[in-house]
């Protein structure tokens, strides 16, 4: 196995770690009724470093078939966690379409430039993933406890 493949196995492995964890904190959220929504700072934690993980990974192996297979593994990870629904199925289309647009122009402004720029290269990156996540942690509050918390609360 050469340098690269291990990489690439050990970047998928983190984001699959991530993902899973990130979709494990999403059953825990709680409604309270003085703050609102009980977040963790560690689950916040986590979204943060799993964005940066992927966008970093696009920008470090720069080919579409590992985002194809990082989307999967977010979104296999996500319905294994809410189910195999239409719902979740649009939300994982949503964000591997984000994912792609996300891969196209970080990759663009990278091939455009004779120095490397990452904080362009991150800022284009990194924003379609957030959206894409956010949409998909959406989907998940509507499907979850939450939202009958939150209906039973005065």
């Amino acid at each position: 196995m050469n340098k690269l493949t291990a990489k690439i196995l050990v970047w998928h492995g983190v984001v699959a770690l991530l993902a899973g964890w990130l979709w494990d904190f999403g059953r825990s959220v709680r409604f309270n009724p003085v703050l609102g929504i009980d977040l963790q700072p560690l689950a916040v934690l986590n979204f943060i470093l799993l964005v940066s993980v992927v966008v970093l990974g696009f920008i470090l192996f720069q080919q579409r078939k590992w985002i194809l297979s990082i989307g999967a593994i977010i979104g296999l990870l996500f319905m294994g966690y809410y189910g195999f629904t239409p719902l979740n199925l649009l939300g994982l289309a949503i964000f591997l379409l984000l994912a792609l647009h996300g891969f196209r122009e970080s990759i663009r402004d990278l091939k455009e430039r004779n120095k490397i720029n990452m904080k362009r290269a991150l800022q284009f990156g990194l924003f379609p993933i957030v959206i894409g996540l956010f949409i998909m942690i959406s989907f998940a509050a509507y499907q979850s406890n939450f939202i009958n918390e939150v209906k039973n609360q005065k």
